[in-house]
This record gives structure tokens, C-alpha cells and sequence, in this order.
């Protein structure tokens, strides 16, 4: 919190150099907690800013300063290059990487570990950057700039963005398949006895196979069916490629095209090989179907129509025919030992029901009850990617190709998936054991200064409900609510996600079906209560995060006031006054022009005698 309390003095700095008192937006018309002194003028009628300012723990300097070098290379940018959009996006790529960079030289350093960050919130702080840029990366590929952070986002952003995250959940997954793997060949496990079987086959799907082999069993693999979970968990990683592998390899070995009993049930189906086919010629050479890459570069942008976004009538056709099989899959689960996902003699069938739902787009596996025995869906990304996959699969062309008829219904799959994680709250998400019953709403009372002392910070460090709130398009509730829960560290954090959201032409807004406005206001409040956080160590460093704001008019000039009054740096952030009279160039003269110093210093010498502090008052009017 910022230890405002109730002061006489609007410009004192609460505990630890932390500033006691921010104001909101111009715009805000609430004016109900207004700033204590100089209550005559009524542009000194401030609320406090939501989120408050944080004291920030002394161990993330090392943190401050390599996200301070991104802010200042990002700075340098913005002035040099135009403002079309596509510089916007290639600039907030830029400053996306350069911050990578940063938290992984920082992991590297000795001083990571010596300053013991929460390893929690920063791996959950590194996964958020991630999403990001997948969204991003998605973007580009297929050759589509986001509408536009100050308008609402619309049917194609919001689609785009659910494949940038199916893109993120399925790289993650990827990537665990094969730490796994190379875990278990690090620590001696007989691999090859494992992945027995595995020739002819590609080396992610080589990777599928021993992964299934080692959490599922090798006799389930290698037995009847044993094809089903190899696919399942090559679809949870997004791969195509892999997929087609496996399937393909199969059938050669059993060639299994005879439709006799149960070996038509444990086979491949030709409906399930043909619309693996499709995907992988939506996917061509990149590590997922959804499209995430121009390799670099080397390939032009693809269009919506050519992706999963905008299925083509044979893989529309194809799904129907997956559909059909699902259901009397789903039929003969039933039937078998009285409904238990579970049959010893089947193993496989949960993972064949699993396969076809993905494919055919016929439900989403987190919510098909004869699955919730199974065990495939484990763990809150789990849930996510088959809700969001499932999302994709509404895309309908048969209304208009890439356009809002055929997008929609993705759009208000997100909006009740946004609306469950709203419901759950953070209890759900978080460690019970060390959170206590803290609500949504409640983290948001406690923002705005009604805080209670009782309140202990998550184990997560915020991230569990943070990122499933960014992943189901609840972009200002999950960084309100990390610049709380979070403390310093969340507030530092959500500000970074929100400058780069910003940056890139990204909605900060919560999607819903109401039309609803966005939160113009959040982006600059969390820079604003980040500086005036920051100001108390590095006054020119939360000047810095200010001009971030540039484009704000009055509330920046009223921000950088404040921090001249607060912080009293007038030589650093202003300069001094030569024998000629002249002033010498600081901090200010690096982003603003001589008379907007000017100007602004004059105002600053304005609110300074209003607040009644005549010796700043006359220190500013000088250098004014």
C-alpha cells in the first residue's frame, strides 16, 4: 500500500519512498476520495490511482534495472520509427524479446539466486511474456495487425488471439514431452524397451511415444489400441506432424483396415487419417497447427482463409464423419462395465473418445462427463487448451469466410469461458493454504486503498489466476488483480504485460458478448503507479516509464508534476540554472521539447504554491 493516510500534505511520500497519492485519469468524474489539500481548485480533486502504488522489494533491483534497458531501447524506437502499425507490432516485438532476454540473463546471473525472486511468480511472469508473443507471432503469420488498443477487440482479434494461446499451451506441452523423455534417458530408464516399436517414425512423434509409453505404460501403448494415446498426446502438443507419424506408422504395423469387431474400434478409422492429412497441410513446416511463425521472415504471411479459422468444406465434411464415430464411441464407453471411463479390458477407449472429440470439434473434453474419470485432462492448462481448442473448432465457414458470422461463435465460447474463471476467483486457482478467501472483487476493494493487513500474498505470487484470466481474454481483471495480489514484484510485472499489450495495438479490455467499453484507463494507471512506486530509488527511471505515456496529454504532464513535487529532484529531472541565466539540459529536455519543460514546470510551480510550498514554488518559476 502506499501509507497515504490522512495527510494535510498532498505531496508527502508514504513509507519507504513510495508516493502517497496518484491521481486518476482525467476523465475519471469520480471525485469522492479527493486528494487531501487544496481542495479550492477543482483539478486538485484527485481519486487515489487503482492500482496503489507498492513498496518494491530491495530484491528486485537486479530486475528493474535489465527491464529498465528494454524501456529505454523501446523509448529510443518509438521516436525514430513512424507511427504506422506495422512498425507498432515489429516495435513491440522488439521490446518483447529484448525483455526475454533480460529475465534470462537475469536467471542466469548469480545474483538470481543469491536475491531468491519467487521462483513461482517468476516462472509464471516469463509463461505470461510467452503468451504474448505467441498471440503476436500468430498475428503476423497470418498477415493480421490487432484493430487497435483503443477499440474493443473484434471477432477476427479475439479468434486470433485464442490461437496464439492454443499455440502457447501446445509449445508448453511440447517442450515437457520432451524433458520427460530426456529425463528418463539422463537417468538410465531403458528407453528403448520403452519406445519398442517406435521405428519409421519422425523424432517429435519418436518423442510422443516414449512420453506416452512412460505416463500411460508401455503395455497400454504397445498393446490393442495402444495407437489412441499416442495421438491423444500428440494433439495436446499441437503437432500434426507427429500425429500422422504415429497413425501412419500403425496402420502399416497392423495393418488394421478390416472392419471386424473390436479392431475396427482400436484401429484408425480412414475418416480420422484423412482429417489428419488436412491438418498437417495447415500446419507445413511449423511446430503446431496454429499457425505460428513466417519462419523468420522467409515466407509471406498466410491468410485467415488458409487457416484453421476458416476449415474448408472437406475438413468440415471430414469432421462431421469424426463426429459420428465419436458418438457411438461414447455409446460403447457407456455400455462397457457400466459406464466407467476406466476398462480394464479397453484401456485404450478413453483416449480414442478423447481423439475424436479434439478432431471432430464435437465438445470440449473438460467437459464430457464419461471422460472425467479418465484422467486426461490434469491440470488447469490442460483445461484451458482443450476449452480453447475446442473454441477454434466453432469457427463456422459456412456463414462467411474470416468474417464476424463465421467467427462469432468462437468469440462467445471465449466469453463463457472468460466468465467461468471470473466465477471460480482466485481461491479456485490459488494454494488454499496460503491465500485465505481473498475474491476478485475484493483484491480490486483492496486497490483502491481498502486493504487489509491480514491479506497474504499467493504462493503463485498472483500468476495461477493471472494466467488463466490472459488466457481466456480478461486482460484487465488479470493485470488488476497481479498489481495486487502480487505486491511490488505483481505490480512491476503486471505493468511490463500492459505496456507490451499496449505497444503491440492489443485490447487491454475483459471480453464479453456485451459490448462493452475497454479500459483505456488501466495501461496508464499501472504505469503511473509503477513510476511513483519506482520514484523513491530512481527518480529519472520513473520518469522514464511516464514518457511511455506521451501519448496521454494532460495526465502525463499532471504525472510528471507530481513526481517533481514528491521527489524534490528538480536538478536531475529539470536541471540548473547557469551564470548566463540559462537552464542546463536534465532528465525532462531528453523526451520533451524546451517549452513543454518550460510549460510544465510552470504548471508544477502552480500546484506547488496551492499546496503551499512557496520555496518549490520559486525554485520551479526560476528554472521555468
Amino acid at each position: 500500500g502506499s501509507g497515504g493516510g490522512e495527510k494535510s500534505d498532498k505531496y508527502l511520500l508514504g513509507g519507504e519512498g513510495v508516493a502517497s497519492n496518484v491521481p486518476l485519469l482525467e476523465g475519471g468524474t469520480s471525485s469522492t476520495s479527493g486528494g487531501s489539500g487544496g481542495g479550492a481548485s477543482s483539478s486538485l480533486v484527485y481519486s487515489n490511482i487503482i492500482p496503489s502504488p507498492q513498496s518494491l522489494p530491495t530484491n528486485i533491483q537486479g530486475l528493474i534495472k535489465t527491464h529498465l534497458v528494454s524501456i529505454d531501447q523501446h523509448l529510443n524506437n518509438s521516436n525514430t520509427n513512424s507511427s504506422n502499425t506495422g512498425s507498432k507490432l515489429s516495435e513491440a516485438m522488439t521490446l518483447l524479446t529484448s525483455l526475454q532476454e533480460g529475465l534470462k540473463e537475469l536467471a542466469n546471473s548469480n545474483n538470481y539466486t543469491n536475491e531468491a525472486l519467487n521462483p513461482e511468480s517468476m516462472n509464471g511472469y516469463s509463461n505470461a511474456i510467452s503468451l504474448l508473443k505467441s498471440i503476436l507471432n500468430c498475428s503476423i503469420s497470418l498477415g493480421v495487425v490487432p484493430t487497435s488498443s483503443t477499440s474493443t477487440s473484434s471477432a477476427t482479434d479475439v479468434a486470433i488471439n485464442v490461437m496464439g494461446s492454443c499455440n502457447f499451451f501446445a509449445y508448453q506441452f511440447k517442450h515437457h514431452v520432451g524433458t520427460v523423455v530426456r529425463e528418463a534417458e539422463l537417468s538410465g530408464l531403458n528407453t528403448s524397451a520403452t519406445t519398442s516399436g517406435g521405428e519409421g517414425l519422425i523424432s517429435s512423434a519418436r518423442d510422443v511415444r516414449t512420453f506416452t509409453s512412460i505416463v500411460a505404460g508401455s503395455e497400454l501403448v504397445n498393446g490393442q489400441g495402444g495407437v489412441w494415446p499416442q495421438l491423444y498426446y500428440a494433439l495436446r502438443c499441437g503437432d500434426a506432424l507427429a500425429a500422422e507419424s504415429i497413425v501412419k506408422q500403425y496402420a502399416a504395423a497392423n495393418n488394421t483396415n478390416s472392419s471386424n469387431g473390436d479392431d475396427s474400434f482400436s484401429g484408425v478409422d480412414p475418416a480420422v487419417l484423412h482429417i489428419i492429412s488436412q491438418l498437417v497441410e495447415l500446419q507445413q513446416d511449423q511446430e503446431t497447427i496454429f499457425g505460428d511463425s513466417t519462419n523468420g521472415n522467409t515466407r509471406s504471411p498466410r491468410q485467415v482463409e488458409k487457416s484453421l479459422l476458416s476449415p474448408s468444406q472437406t475438413m468440415l465434411q471430414s469432421r462431421r464423419q469424426v463426429c459420428e464415430l465419436y458418438e457411438r464411441t461414447k455409446t460403447r464407453m457407456s455400455s462397457l462395465s457400466g459406464g466407467g471411463a476406466n476398462n480394464v479390458e479397453m484401456p485404450f477407449v478413453p483416449y480414442r473418445a478423447a481423439c475424436l472429440a479434439l478432431l471432430s470439434g464435437a465438445e470440449s473434453i473438460s467437459e464430457v462427463s464419461v471422460l472425467e474419470s479418465s484422467g486426461l485432462v490434469k491440470t488447469v492448462e490442460d483445461y484451458l487448451y482443450a476449452s480453447l481448442w475446442h473454441a477454434l473448432h466453432l469457427a463456422d465457414t459456412t456463414s462467411s469466410i474470416g468474417g464476424k458470422g463465421g467467427l462469432q461463435n468462437v468469440s462467445r465460447a471465449v466469453a463463457r469461458l472468460g466468465k467461468l474463471v471470473n466465477q471460480w476467483g482466485p481461491s479456485y486457482f490459488e494454494q488454499q493454504d496460503d491465500f485465505g478467501d481473498v475474491s476478485a472483487s475484493s483484491a480490486v476493494a483492496a486497490a483502491a486503498g481498502v486493504t487489509s493487513a491480514a491479506q497474504r500474498m499467493p504462493v503463485s505470487g498472483g500468476w495461477a489466476y493471472t494466467l488463466p484470466l490472459l488466457a481466456s481474454q480478461q486482460y484487465a481483471t488479470a493485470l488488476a488483480y497481479l498489481a495486487e495480489a502480487g505486491g511490488g514484484l505483481g505490480l512491476l510485472q503486471a505493468t511490463h504485460v500492459g505496456v507490451l499489450m499496449d505497444a503491440a495495438g492489443l485490447s487491454v479490455s475483459d471480453y464479453s458478448n456485451a459490448s462493452n467499453a475497454p479500459s483505456q484507463t488501466l495501461v496508464p494507471m499501472l504505469v503511473a503507479s509503477f513510476s511513483a512506486s519506482l520514484q523513491g530509488l530512481d527518480a529519472e527511471a520513473a520518469l522514464k516509464y511516464l514518457v511511455l505515456l506521451s501519448d496521454k496529454g494532460k495526465f502525463v504532464k499532471e504525472q510528471v508534476q507530481r513526481l517533481l513535487l514528491e521527489t524534490r529532484q528538480f536538478e536531475t529531472l529539470a536541471g540548473k540554472l547557469a551564470s548566463d541565466g540559462s537552464r542546463s539540459n536534465a532528465a525532462l529536455d531528453s523526451y520533451f521539447s524546451k517549452s513543454h519543460v518550460s510549460s510544465i514546470l510552470a504548471d508544477g510551480a502552480n500546484v506547488a504554491i496551492q499546496s503551499g510550498k512557496p520555496a518549490d514554488t520559486a525554485e520551479l518559476l526560476v528554472l521555468s
